[in-house]
């Protein structure tokens, strides 16, 4: 679902209200967020005692440890606690040590969930809980050696390709942003990235990267090669 944006560049797409039926809210943010488009999307659907919960976020953003004792706190609680509008405070007493705020609109959460927090969403509720469990990589900022910028930050990629994807993410904040992996080289397998802001067509040159048929890629290889 491409979000169109006016000349102002707000984002031109209406507040959505949540709905008590929790498959009707993943599947909005699922199509919001292009769910199976992009590789760093994770959405996580369990029960919790009888009720059906959904976990949403970038996995490149969250720290795994905080998720995980979270997850821990859910699951030792009885379904009849996880209830409006106790919820958030229920959580607030069992995980303490992070920030944790209620949304009633979807496409508030959606925008959350670009920044990097997790949203918890609860059958029968009608807000979803924002949990700040980001987490950034562990990196010196460092120019890079080419394209020099005289003004504005000194990020440069760094060889691991989640790093600066999430370099990318901190700074583009947009719905329509897909990030697709893929595999290229007979004998590397390297992963590749294919980065794009969705609009209404299917970048041509996708199929092109998914054809490519290199012995090798490394990081000297021109990958422009293979999709002139």
């Amino acid at each position: 679902m491409p979000v169109e944006y006016t000349l102002d560049g707000q984002a031109g797409v209406k507040d959505q209200e949540m709905s008590r039926e929790l498959k009707a809210n993943v599947s909005w943010l699922k199509e919001y967020l292009g769910y199976k488009e992009t590789f760093d999307l994770i959405v996580r659907e369990f029960k919790i005692g009888s009720r059906q919960v959904a976990l949403v976020y970038l996995d490149s953003f969250v720290a795994q440890t905080d998720l995980t004792l979270i997850m821990e706190e859910l699951f030792n609680t009885p379904d009849d606690q996880l209830t409006s509008p106790s919820l958030r405070g229920l959580l607030n007493r069992k995980v303490p040590f992070i920030e944790i705020t209620a949304e009633t609109k979807l496409n508030k959460a959606a925008d959350q969930i670009l920044a990097g927090p997790a949203a918890l969403l609860v059958d029968g509720i009608t807000h979803t809980i924002i949990m700040d469990v980001r987490k950034y990589p562990g990196r010196k900022p460092s120019e890079p050696s080419l394209e020099r910028v005289l003004r504005g930050p000194k990020d440069g990629f760094v060889e691991t390709l989640i790093f600066n994807t999430i370099l990318i993410r901190r700074r583009l904040r947009d719905p329509n942003l897909r990030i697709e992996m893929h595999e290229v080289g007979r004998r590397s397998n390297s992963d590749l990235a294919l980065i794009y802001q969705m609009r209404r067509k299917t970048p041509p040159f996708r199929a092109e990267i998914s054809g490519a048929d290199p012995v090798g890629v490394n990081p000297g290889f021109p990958v422009a090669r293979c999709i002139a």
